[in-house]
């Protein structure tokens, strides 16, 4: 985010780094009648994390763009999501789960996400939280 990383180099020539700006923030969003959309969102400061169809998240950059956890608080952070996730049987938390749907084919796909933004605002809330995220982190088998 802060442009500080020196750029790789080829025979000598730096490499252009510009993809880099959509390695994390990042989100390929399914559209209707046209091409998806990549946004990426440079405000981005936050991580979700889905375990057991369940989704968390937590603040990881500051406003400044600095680190605000540490590995111990990522450890604590996951130790308390993985405990939090496994109250509830998987039979119960997949009835609700939107991770499958992006599986379906693309057009399938931006109508099924449609729908389900449509049908509420916090839908549409969790959503901006998953595509505005740094990166996903998915726990279900650590």
């Amino acid at each position: 985010k802060k442009e500080t990383i020196v750029p790789d180099e080829f025979r000598g020539k730096p490499l252009c780094m510009d993809q880099f700006r959509a390695l994390f923030g990042a989100s390929r969003v399914p559209k209707i009648g046209e091409r998806d959309a990549v946004e990426v969102d440079p405000e981005s400061s936050h991580v979700v994390v889905l375990q057991n169809n369940q989704m968390y998240f937590f603040q990881a950059l500051g406003p400044d763009g600095s680190v605000c956890v540490n590995e111990q608080d990522i450890v604590e952070i996951l130790t308390a999501i993985k405990t939090d996730a496994t109250k509830l049987p998987p039979d119960i938390t997949s009835r609700n789960s939107l991770g499958v749907l992006t599986t379906l084919p693309r057009k399938e796909w931006a109508d099924a996400r449609n729908m389900v933004v449509s049908a509420s605002e916090q839908n549409e809330t969790a959503l901006e939280v998953i595509d505005g995220a740094l990166f996903v982190l998915v726990i279900d088998d650590v």
